[in-house]
Formats: C-alpha cells, structure tokens, sequence
C-alpha cells in the first residue's frame, strides 16, 4: 500500500487510536477560524477594520506547508500528481467564484445593467483593456526570461478585480457608513462581470503563444480567439444566463404565489440557481462565471428576489464561510520556494517591484483617467478610491489554473512562473488593500483634510463651489444627487419641497446611504 494514501490500521490492543488525517486537519483548522476567529469578529471587521480575507490568508499560511503543515495539497494526492492538484484547485476556485459572482448579481438595483450600462462599460473596456496591457509590460519589465505574449498570459491572470476581496470593500460598517452606494453598486457590477470577461485576455495571450510555439498563423490563431472566445464562451452564455435567471425568476414567484415552496428552500434558491448554472453551461465547455453573474441580473431584474430577503442574513451566512476557507485555502497553497529562481531570471526583489508597481499602475491611473466619462464616478476622490480598491485574489487563482491546463509543455520557464508571480501579487493585494481601510478609519482627520483638498481642487477644475467647504458633520447629512452636501439651514428652508417629494421613490433615493451615519470619506 502507497504510504501516501495509507489508513491507521486497525488495532485491538488499546481501546482508543488516533485517526489524524488529511480531513480531520482541515476542519480542525476551518473550525478554529470560525469558532476562536468568530468570538472577536465584531472587533476585527467593525472597529479595527480588517477585512476576512487578510486574517484568513494568515491562518492558512500559519497552518499550511510553511507552518504547522496541517493542510498540505500534496497530501490529499501522490506528491508529484500535479495535474491532479491543480484540478482540485481550479474546481473550488471554479464553484467559489460562481456562488459570489451569482450573489453579487443578485444584490445589484433594480435593472442595474440596464441604467448604469455606461459606467459599467468603461470599467470593463478601456480600463480593463489597460490593466491587462500594464501589468504585461510591469512583468514582461522585470523577467527578462519571458516574452511578452508569455507576460500577457500572466497578465491576463491578474486582470479580474475580485469578487469576494471586492465585497470587503462594498459590504460592512465602514462601507455603508463611508462609501456611498452607487459606487458600491458600480465596484460589485464590475468585479461581478469582469471575472468572467477574462477569458478573451488570457485566451489570446495563450493563443498568441500557441502561434509562436507551434508555427500556427496569427490569422487563424485570431480566427479561433474569436470564434471559440467571443461568440461561444461570451455570446453564448451571456444568452443562457438571461434565460435561465428569467425562467427561474418566473418559476420562483409562481411556485411562492401558490405556496408550493418553503421558507428555507426560497432563501437557498440562489445557491441552488449557482450550482445549476455551472452545471449546464459547464457542460458545454462556455464560460460558466460570466453566465452566473448574468443569471443573477436576470434572476433580480425586478428586484423582487432581492427586497423578499434583505431581511435575512443567509447569503452572508454562506459568504463568510466560503470566502474564509478558500483564503485560508489560498494561504496554504503560496509557493514559498519558488519565489527565488535563478534559471528564470525570478527574485525576491524583481517581485516585490511587480507588485508595487502593478498595484500602483495596473488600475489607479486609468480610472482617474476615465472618470469624467464615467457618470457613477462624480469626484477625483471616488476616482482614487475605486481605482485603488481593484483587489486580486480568487480569480487570478482560478485563471492561472486555466492558463496552466492550456499552455503547450514546451513553454517550461512559463509554466515555472506563473504560479510564484501570481501568488506573489494575490499576498501583496490581500495585505495592502485589507490594511487599507484600518489605516483610513484610524488616520481619519488626515484623510479627511487630504480628501477635502483634492475635492477642491477638482471643483476648481470643474468651475463649481467647493462640495467640501465645510466640515461633514450634523449639520450636513443630507445629500443631494451630485453628492453635494446641505446644511441643516438649507434643508429647513427646503422642507416644503422635501414634503412635496416625499413620496417620489427618486427623491428618496437621492439621499445616500453612507453619508448619515459618518463622514462620508467618497
């Protein structure tokens, strides 16, 4: 019997015997983490600001190969089985990503797509055409063993802005106190889509690569990107998606009007709607994630599904749960040895320079540069904060499996650096955009002053009165469409008008969750 795989064996000499294996380990670990992690969660998430996903990553690197080798990916099949592995990896990623993108559909407005088409477009266009071709020239720059179509694959890895990183951000005390919604709204929307929309980047840089190795012609490398790409993954499950999410939405409400369906069973209809989505168009070989995120528009087109269980906690119940155990996950599987290659050109210090650079350049610049076409972003502040907050975590695990499945065995040195270099710019995001938010809320008057000046230098700009010229305070918690504050004086002499549209859904709307209970710091 292989070693790997052999089972305590059975004894009749004690009346007891320890049974430690592989499975035990990982939920003593995920135990730990909800039960002792849990007791002072109020503490970590709502006052010290500290997302999940960095305290999750640390236990799993505490108790993964670097640490006390508890959960160890080796272990669960033959050492050097490393297709096996990876498979594993890519079908948790595979079902994580589908349960968040399909939530974060889910909790979008009423017709989201349809009236924010615009901002949503340019976030998952030229920005996100501009974060691929910057990380690849960011890596191509600093590994000098790579080509740049090898880069682009890389690249295109670490394109997707995360979705479970992303609900840190748009979900919690701190977002609804400080984050206005539509910019919560517009952050979901895109890391929602944007994760399945990364199949035509890093299918072309594959391409690309498959052209070079095998002598194909570009034309019919192109040919096939766009074939196989844009109209059977894209085109085809975007299809699907509207059509499953409408079909389950009708069914939904006329199993709920005839009482043919129970409470528990309505709540957990959309993970239900998530595994059968990724079933069907799994099976077609289409891209399973963006038709998830697109079921789940189509699913709470209306906003029914959405207002009959806000109220209920059970989606964010399964969020925490899954998020904490595929970080922790993460956490075991950073490969620590492989950051240090000489034969490929790879050190310490040209990764800690990626990913630097790619979390300053690969995102930041290009909204600020497309803000003003963008009509959710209204400010040069919500342009920083939503060019900063682009997070990478699960999907970039998810989209190197795909990269390493599909690249040619010749390309060795690709096939070496894909996994250290991704890995290494997933631990530099999860820390630095998970610190970001305690050193925000614990520096407050400093940000404060630092936003307020830049506000008033893009209301210079813009030609208009400072949108900060006094302090956020109770005097100034109401807010107006353009995200302008009113002073208590102004709301009195305004109450008629303010009575007057009192029952206008708009006008309710037009004061921003966010900006009562704080200072609206975007």
């Amino acid at each position: 019997m292989d070693t790997w795989r052999q089972e305590p064996e059975p004894t009749l000499d004690g009346w007891y015997h320890l049974d430690v294996s592989a499975t035990t380990r990982v939920l003593g670990v995920i135990g730990f983490y909800i039960v002792v992690i849990g007791l002072v969660s109020y503490n970590i998430k709502d006052r010290a600001f500290i997302s999940d996903a960095l305290i999750a990553l640390s236990v799993g690197i505490a108790f993964g190969p670097i640490g006390a080798n508890w959960i160890n990916i080796e272990q669960w099949t033959r050492p050097d089985d490393y297709a096996t592995q990876g498979s594993i990896v890519y079908e948790i990623m595979r079902i994580v990503l589908g349960i968040q993108v399909l939530f974060t559909g889910i909790s979008l407005p009423k017709a989201y797509m349809k009236h924010a088409w615009r901002s949503v477009s340019i976030m998952l266009g030229p920005v996100m055409i501009a974060m691929w071709l910057i990380a690849s020239v960011i890596i191509y720059g600093l590994v000098p063993s790579l080509t740049y179509a090898e880069s682009l694959v890389i690249g295109a890895c670490i394109t997707p802005t995360d979705p479970v990183l992303a609900a840190s951000i748009v979900k919690g005390r701190f977002a609804e106190e400080h984050v206005r919604k539509h910019l919560r709204d517009l952050i979901s929307a895109e890391s929602g889509a944007n994760d399945g929309l990364g199949f035509p980047f890093i299918y072309l840089g594959l391409y690309l690569v498959h052209v070079h190795t095998n002598g194909e012609s570009l034309a019919s490398g192109l040919q096939r990107w766009i074939v196989h790409i844009w109209i059977y993954d894209i085109a085809l499950s975007i299809a699907m998606g509207i059509v499953i999410g409408y079909l389950a939405r009708k069914s939904l409400k006329y199993a709920e009007k005839k009482n043919w369906i129970d409470h528990e069973n309505f709540l957990g209809y959309g993970v239900g709607l998530t595994f059968f989505s990724l079933a069907v168009v799994g099976v077609l070989g289409s891209d399973d994630l963006l038709c998830a995120f697109v079921v789940g528009n189509s699913f709470t087109w209306d906003d029914w599904f959405r207002k009959q269980t806000e109220d209920h906690s059970f989606q964010d119940v399964i969020d925490i749960l899954i998020n904490s155990a595929v970080f922790i996950f993460i956490g075991t599987l950073i490969p620590w040895s492989e950051f240090q290659n000489a034969a490929s050109d790879l050190t310490i210090g040209r990764l800690f320079g990626i990913g630097i650079l790619v979390m300053l350049f690969r995102r930041l610049p290009w909204v600020i540069a497309t803000y003003k076409f963008n009509p959710a972003i209204e400010n040069f502040a919500e342009a920083v904060f939503t060019g900063w907050f682009g997070p990478i975590g699960v999907g970039a695990v998810y989209y190197t499996q795909v990269a390493l499945r599909e690249l040619p065995a010749e390309r060795e040195n690709l096939r070496r650096l894909v996994n250290p270099i991704v890995y290494f710019i997933i631990l530099c995001s999860v820390v630095g955009h998970g610190l970001t938010l305690p050193i925000i809320k614990h520096t407050p008057r400093a940000w404060y002053h630092a936003s307020k000046q830049i506000m008033r230098e893009d209301s210079r700009m813009r030609g208009s009165k400072d949108p900060l010229s006094r302090p956020l305070g109770s005097g100034q918690k109401k807010e107006s469409k353009n995200g302008l504050s009113m002073t208590e004086t102004q709301t009195q002499q305004s109450s008629a008008q303010n009575s007057n549209n009192s029952n206008d859904p708009e006008h309710d709307e037009s004061v921003q969750p966010g900006a009562q209970d704080g200072e609206a710091i975007v």
